[in-house]
Order: structure tokens, then C-alpha cells, then sequence
């Protein structure tokens, strides 16, 4: 005989989790499993086996999974922001050092994240169905230490707020471009402000809104590179995102974000807009001298613990200027080109033009700063 009964509301149906492959890397076992289904149904299907939806943590391990699953199968990862508040995290709780977000992403603050068919990962609603990307054994990571104590600087002219491991300027009432407010940042021995998590996020957004009659808009540290990538000028890792809706947006030139004062929401904009903006740098940790005392007492000296990647943030910036300027060159081409067989004007008005007859190189790239600069004091 066969029976029948009607599935129960609290044990939903789950496709079969039979592995389809299974291939192992350094000390982990991968499998997929041989169904689509959603993210949710993806976990616990990986969860039964005593495994987790795959954290990749580093580029070697992305490119094996990727050569093994290369133009096969699009799967699940286990990262989601679902469940953290908008901050991508992956689910066995490994911090996340290391990315392969596609251009443009992560495009959405609440969603799901799978790799695609040429390893990158992009977002998307966690009710679409993928095949499950498994890795076996669980595995815990270490314990991460507790935050350093610190202290902000003592400064006169230069206010900074404090917030867990870090010190915030907020500038409203001097307005300049994203290059040159990354450089006025540097100065300060910091960068244009990242952000990390949804805490953060809030914690910013307490202190423009009582900004936002002085400026509507403040600019932060993530900017767009050549190959469509959004990164923070400080090199953190872009695992949380508040992008406006329809941000964002593929206009071109708009390679800087802002982020509104009122509600913290960014939008990408063009590089040479005037704004505030907010610099970032770790708390100043005091370390108690291991010399014996002498008889004569020095004061205390109090090391101050440098803001890391200062090189790669003046790279950045310089990248960004040029990316500015090249588009500003290709625009006066065009002109030049329509008026071929007229008078052209002697004024070009923009800061980032090249006086020579030579393309913008990386070595120009300070020449380029000192530009900017004098032109825009001229303009003034």
C-alpha cells in the first residue's frame, strides 16, 4: 500500500543534499550539492552534514574552488547581511580580510551573496536558488582580541570624537573636492572615513545631522577604481555598504561617494564636488616605558601608534584625480576636434588639466596635486 500525508509547516520540504563533488583544499573538504535552492535551504541543507556554506578566506583558496567550479556551477557562499544588520559577515564567523566583490558590488545592503561563474561574488535576494557551495569540517576561528584602549588628540583647531578604536573629525564649514579633502585628512596623520558596520554607520550619522545646515553631504573614503571597483582609501574591506536606491548609480565620472547628513545614506557623485568631509584615525595608545628609572625623571613619552597604508591612500588619491583628469582631457579633445577650423579659447576651465602636450602618468601625479591647488585658490 502507500500512504500520504501532508508536509508540516515547521519541517519544510528540502531538495536532496546528496554531494554532487567533493574536492579538498589545504585542510577543509568542499562539496556541492547536486539541487538549486534558496540561501536559507542552502544552509541548512550544508548544516545536516555537519558542514557550513563556504568562507573563502583568501585568493588562493578562491582561485582552486573557482578552477574546480569554472564555468559549471553558480553557488551559494556563506555570507549574508540578513541576519547582521546590513553587515556582510560570514557565517562561521571568520573575520572577513578578503574580497572578490564583482564591479559595483555589493549593490545591496540586505541581501545574499553568491560567486558567480568567473569568481566574483554579487549580491542578490536570498529567495532565488543556487547550488550550495559546502565546506566540511566546521571550522571556529581564534578569538579575536579586545578592543585597545586610546585616546583622541588634544587638539585646538582639530576637534576629534571618539568611537570604540577609532577618532572622528567632522569637517561642515570648510567645503573642498574628494582628492582634496583626502589630502587635508593625510595632513591630520588620517584618512576619509571608512565604515564598518551598521553601528558605525548610526554613530556618524548622529553627529551630521546636527551638521547637515552647514552641509547637506559629507564625503567618505570609498572611491571607484579603473577596473569598476568600489574600495576605501584606507584599505579596508568593503563588507558593509548604505547605498541610496538605484545607487550605485553607472553615470559617468561619478567616482566618490557622499554620504547625506540627514539620514547617511551615500550616494556616488562627481569627484570635484564641494562637500564636508569626515577623517578617520585610531586612538593614540600610551605604552609605559621598560627603562629602569634614573635619577633624573623624564616625562613620560606617549607612542603614538601611526594610521596604517598612508602610501596606498596617497596612491589612491592620485588614482582618483586622474581618472578625474583623464575624463576632463577627453572632453577637450572632443572641443578641440569640433573647433579645428576656429579660435579656441585660451582658458580651459578645470583644475585637473594638464598644461603639457603629454597623457597624465602616475609621476605626475604630485605635479597634479600642486595644480589642483593653485587653481582652485585661483578660483576662489
Amino acid at each position: 500500500y502507500i500512504c500520504q500525508a501532508n508536509v508540516h509547516p515547521k519541517y519544510p520540504f528540502l531538495p536532496s543534499t546528496t554531494p554532487e563533488q567533493r574536492f579538498r583544499y589545504r585542510n577543509s573538504s568542499y562539496f556541492i550539492m547536486e539541487a538549486k535552492m534558496t540561501w536559507e535551504d542552502a544552509k541548512q541543507s550544508c548544516e545536516r552534514g555537519d558542514s557550513s556554506l563556504a568562507s573563502i578566506l583568501d585568493p588562493f583558496s578562491l582561485s582552486y574552488l573557482w578552477l574546480k567550479l569554472k564555468q559549471k556551477r553558480i553557488v551559494w557562499l556563506g555570507l549574508n547581511s540578513n541576519l547582521t544588520g546590513g553587515q556582510y559577515i560570514w557565517i562561521d564567523k571568520f573575520r572577513m580580510k578578503y574580497t572578490k566583490w564583482a564591479a559595483n558590488e555589493p549593490k545591496q545592503k540586505l541581501g545574499c551573496v553568491y560567486m558567480d561563474l568567473d569568481g566574483t561574488w554579487k549580491t542578490d535576494s536570498c529567495n532565488i536558488k543556487n547550488f550550495p557551495l559546502c565546506k566540511y569540517p566546521k571550522v571556529f576561528p581564534p578569538t579575536v582580541p579586545p578592543q585597545e584602549p586610546g585616546n583622541c588628540p588634544l587638539a585646538v583647531e582639530k576637534s576629534w570624537i571618539p568611537f570604540r578604536g577609532h577618532c572622528y573629525h567632522f569637517e561642515a564649514s570648510s567645503k573642498m573636492s574628494w582628492p582634496k579633502a583626502s589630502l587635508a585628512c593625510l595632513q591630520l596623520d588620517a584618512s576619509l572615513v571608512s565604515v564598518m558596520d551598521t553601528t558605525e554607520a548610526n554613530f556618524l550619522t548622529e553627529i551630521t545631522e546636527n551638521l547637515e545646515s552647514k552641509s547637506q553631504a559629507f564625503w567618505i573614503g570609498m572611491f571607484k577604481n579603473l577596473n569598476g571597483d568600489w574600495l576605501w582609501i584606507d584599505n579596508a574591506v568593503v563588507n558593509f555598504v548604505n547605498w541610496n536606491t538605484g545607487e550605485p548609480s553607472n553615470q559617468n565620472d561619478e567616482h566618490c561617494v557622499e554620504m547625506f547628513a540627514s539620514n547617511g545614506i551615500w550616494n556616488n557623485v562627481y569627484c570635484n564636488s564641494y562637500l564636508g568631509y569626515i577623517c578617520k584615525k585610531t586612538k593614540i595608545v600610551e605604552t609605559v616605558p621598560t627603562e629602569k628609572i634614573s635619577e633624573k625623571k623624564e616625562p613620560r613619552k606617549t607612542d603614538v601608534i601611526p594610521s596604517p597604508t598612508h602610501n596606498k591612500a596617497i596612491i589612491a588619491v592620485v588614482l582618483v584625480m586622474l581618472i578625474v583628469s583623464g575624463a576632463a582631457l577627453t572632453g577637450f579633445y572632443f572641443y578641440k576636434k569640433r573647433n579645428q577650423h576656429g579660435s579656441i579659447e585660451e582658458n580651459f576651465e578645470n583644475s585637473f588639466y594638464f598644461t603639457g602636450g603629454a597623457a597624465p602618468t602616475t609621476s605626475d601625479g604630485i605635479d597634479l596635486v600642486m595644480n589642483m591647488e593653485k587653481n582652485e585658490q585661483a578660483t576662489n
